[in-house]
């Protein structure tokens, strides 16, 4: 006979303690599909989203924890039908439990703990069907989702902004270097030695990556779009030379690369403005390329998202698993100086753009400060729903 689950009094409302497998049906994901930019799902790993297919292999509202590696235990929602790799798990809330709030409870719960083996940390259905958790009821569990949710959509909105304004503020430049160079194809080539220093990064041992008052800026920073993903910094206590810090603005090139497609090694992205506390160090993966007067900052990161300068540090690359940029890809790079009234134009309005998306950004950042607090207050019962509601109310 089947003990019944008791019944827990978390202040003002009543919680059932219950197995997550009696709350979430759990299957393992499939072999990653062959992608297609133009699909209409998103493909789901253990570390989030990693690209797009043109059918899904879940229904709606579908829960993804990732369950072998480095992301074993982290937790996903998709409000959509997606596909879900073979590195994670897919959990679907039975009736008439709440997907989303199941989906904070699972974060709540710290799924990570849980995982077994040392070298290659596992997570097995098995594992998350028999922890233990406290349960509202489902009306209750509602309006924790919404109130975290609301929360959740307006960091997406903001995510949203600030890619977009920055993925226009490079389009931008781009744009007008190529129509400068039909009108100035006659200028002399420079190389990009003699117009900027280029600063390796700093040479790290995994002892150093432990709290210490700063993070380290390394390749895991550099998105497949060329975006700067603050996702990527890792705590960092070991020393560096002072032109290793990494400052807003600063243009940080990709030197290796781990994915099949080429699509990080030699991508520029420019270093957002970040209230991260402490120190930021650039890893060995970068090098840091600051520019010399006249040549500008906006100027350079545009430069060097031409298709002009992926063609020619690609030609510059080596290796299969992994691959590696030569040294000599940066210094070796010629390109006609714009004129000074081009580089104002394209300045005036990069910067425009990036001022934009790193307000976004911080916006983002401060309502997931908020979003952090209020979680495991909620879903252990201590707070109310109504004053968190008054707090999400204040911010969005």
């Amino acid at each position: 006979m089947v003990e019944e689950p008791p019944t827990q009094t978390t202040g003002h409302r009543s919680w059932h303690r219950q197995r997550l497998d009696e709350l979430l049906r759990f299957s393992n994901g499939k072999s990653r599909p062959i992608r297609d930019p133009g699909g209409s799902y998103e493909i789901y790993g253990s570390n989030g989203i990693i690209g797009r297919v043109a059918t899904p292999n879940t229904d709606y509202g579908s829960i993804v924890v990732g369950r072998v590696g480095s992301f074993c235990g982290s937790v996903h929602y998709s409000k959509r039908q997606c596909w879900v790799t073979d590195n994670a798990i897919a959990a679907e809330a039975y009736a008439p439990n709440n997907a989303r709030f199941l989906y904070y409870l699972l974060q709540h719960l710290r799924l990570n703990t849980h995982r077994i083996g040392s070298g290659q940390p596992l997570l097995t259905q098995q594992i998350l069907g028999v922890i233990h958790a406290s349960v509202p009821p489902p009306p209750e569990q509602i309006a924790i989702a919404e109130v975290l949710g609301a929360l959740d959509d307006k960091i997406e909105n903001a995510e949203r902004i600030g890619d977009l304004a920055s993925d226009l503020a490079i389009a931008a430049g781009v744009s007008a270097l190529e129509e400068a160079a039909l009108e100035e194809a006659a200028g002399k080539p420079v190389y990009l030695s003699a117009q900027a220093d280029l600063i390796k990064g700093v040479s790290y041992r995994s002892e150093d990556l432990v709290e210490g008052g700063g993070h380290l800026v390394g390749l895991k920073c550099v998105g497949r779009d060329g975006r700067f993903r603050r996702e990527g910094l890792k705590p960092f206590s070991g020393d560096c030379r002072p032109e290793q810090l990494v400052r807003q603005g600063d243009v940080l090139v990709a030197q290796t690369d781990l994915t099949q497609k080429a699509e990080v090694i030699g991508r520029p992205v420019r270093f957002p403005k970040l209230d991260s506390g402490g120190r930021l160090v650039a890893s060995l993966d970068l090098v840091i390329a600051r520019p010399h007067a006249p040549l500008t900052r906006e100027t350079l990161v545009a430069l060097l998202s031409t298709q002009d300068f992926r063609d020619h540090a690609m030609s510059y690359c080596n290796g299969t698993t992994v691959l590696h940029m030569s040294s000599r890809a940066l210094p070796d790079y010629r390109f006609i100086m714009p004129s000074p009234s081009i580089m104002e134009k394209v300045g005036n309005v990069m910067r425009t753009l990036f001022a934009r998306a790193d307000a976004a950004r911080k916006e983002s950042l401060v309502l997931a400060q908020l979003r952090d607090t209020l979680l495991p207050r909620l879903l252990s019962g201590e707070l109310r729903v109504r004053d968190a509601e008054a707090a999400v109310e204040g911010a969005v």
